[in-house]
């Protein structure tokens, strides 16, 4: 896949209403794929596959649309002539909602370091906080503020790290005690959180204000300990896991100002699930997914809702959207977009295989339901075609619109308007008789606004 075409992929956007269940595969080479995050429209996926090999068995993978799953390591070499000389990328954690930024870790010169990929920049070894550790765990949007854990020098316990060009490597240090981790940042790069340990070695959920000292959040009554995974792009909303009880472990919705809250524990039939974690929130809070631990020892993924709260998220898009999962269990939700529409984790194939899967649905919750509608809309029918297509495109308000048609790598093949319109719907012909097969992208811009649709062209 070409540069041009990863680019082309960032740009498509979920279409409005769409519901849909498909596992990213497995690669021959793997013996699984755990799929651990995503891009906001859910078309670019990274995470990792356990090798067959004995040395460096992890492999960072990532999966567009167009060209289904590859490793990380190809893709970047091959198609970005990204220089990955004496590296094995082993894990791929997270990706930007543009899917412009990839941070992970793997194994350079016999020693695990964290790393960040940016096409300009090429990849980065973050380094270490003196020791001969580092793992990466997450990015703020724009790849400028990495996190994660690493070893400082002389130290036996890993401590948390906030990396930026200017600053490098920081230790986020802990809450007195000997170990602390962070497993996230917001999306402005503001805010860090994960888990520290006090003097008296319980771990408990923390976040990080810059390169400030850590924060106790709180903990559902009043056990202490815990673990914060996600946070919406401000980071005013983190969510993770609070021990309640001895052996039992909740996850939580916590909000700046307003303090934490118990998601609950599904009733799994025979005793009381034992533990939740809450791993990714949308961006308003009120669609929140992760893991339940069952009465067989291991995770379902859940969705939460104010509405509806915790529900398995497999009974969700069955029962709800009416979805074929046959064969699949899903295990954990890892990673959701920021409106809630895209769903990714991983679970077990019908061959009893790990393997990462994506679901598009859309979860309302009861704030949406009083949401205007969007200001920009676009349609294409027929979808697919292989004459002329009718594109309609609505605006809330008169305004300069350009719509504009691409081919899959990235090229613009159409302009179809470029000019004012009024508010309202506009139908607009496009002529696709001389194009060849493929997936087009058509993409609208008007008023600071964007929409795109993919459109397909048969011969």
């Amino acid at each position: 896949m070409s540069r041009s075409l990863l680019l082309a992929t960032l740009l498509i956007t979920s279409t409005a209403g769409a519901q849909s269940f498909q596992g990213i595969g497995v690669l021959p080479e793997t013996s699984q794929t755990l799929a651990l995050g995503t891009s906001n429209d859910g078309a670019v996926i990274v995470g990792y596959g356990e090798g067959l090999e004995v040395v460096h068995p992890d492999r960072a993978q990532i999966w567009t649309p167009q060209a289904g799953l590859r490793p990380l390591q190809t893709v970047l070499a091959e198609d970005f002539g990204t220089d990955t000389t004496g590296w094995a990328l082993e894990r791929a954690v997270d990706v930007s909602p543009d899917g412009a930024v990839i941070v992970g870790d793997g194994v350079t010169g016999g020693e695990r370091r964290a790393f960040r990929w940016i096409a300009a920049a090429g990849l980065v070894d973050l380094g270490t906080l003196g020791g001969g550790l580092s793992v990466g765990s997450a990015t703020s949007d724009d790849g400028a503020v990495v996190v994660g854990r690493s070893w400082p020098d002389g130290a036996t316990h890993i401590h948390a790290f906030r990396w930026t060009p200017e600053a490098g490597m920081v230790d986020l240090g802990t809450l007195g005690g000997a170990t602390s981790a962070a497993y996230g940042v917001s999306g402005d790069g503001r805010v860090a959180f994960g888990t520290a340990e006090d003097v008296e070695g319980l771990a408990r959920p923390v976040r990080w204000v810059g390169a400030g000292e850590p924060q106790f959040l709180g903990s559902l009554r009043g056990s202490g300990l815990g673990t914060a995974f996600g946070s919406s792009p401000d980071g005013r909303v983190i969510v993770g896991t609070s021990a309640t009880e001895d052996n039992v472990r909740e996850a939580f919705r916590w909000i700046e100002g307003r303090g934490m809250i118990g998601l609950g524990l599904l009733d799994g039939g025979r005793v009381r699930a034992r533990s939740s974690r809450a791993l990714a929130t949308s961006a308003d809070g009120n669609v929140i997914v992760g893991g339940v631990l069952n009465v067989g020892g291991y995770y379902q993924a859940f969705a939460w809702t104010e509405a509806d709260g915790m529900r398995l998220l497999q009974d969700i898009l069955v029962d709800d959207y009416g979805l074929d999962l046959e064969g699949w269990l899903l295990v954990k939700a890892t990673s959701i977009s920021e409106d809630g529409s895209v769903i990714v984790g991983y679970g077990f194939n019908p061959a009893g295989v790990f393997e990462g899967w994506r679901a598009e649905v859309r979860l309302v919750t009861s704030d949406e339901a009083a949401t205007p509608a969007p200001r920009l809309r676009l349609e294409t029918a027929p979808n697919p075609t292989g004459d002329r297509a009718l594109l309609t495109v609505r605006v809330e308000r008169a305004t300069d619109a350009r719509v504009t048609l691409y081919d899959g790598l990235g090229r613009r093949v159409a302009t179809v308007h470029d000019g004012p319109l009024t508010a309202g719907p506009h139908r607009l012909p496009v002529d696709v008789r001389g194009l060849p097969s493929g997936l087009y992208l058509v993409r609208a811009e008007a008023g600071g606004h964007a929409a795109s649709q993919t459109l397909t062209v048969i011969r």
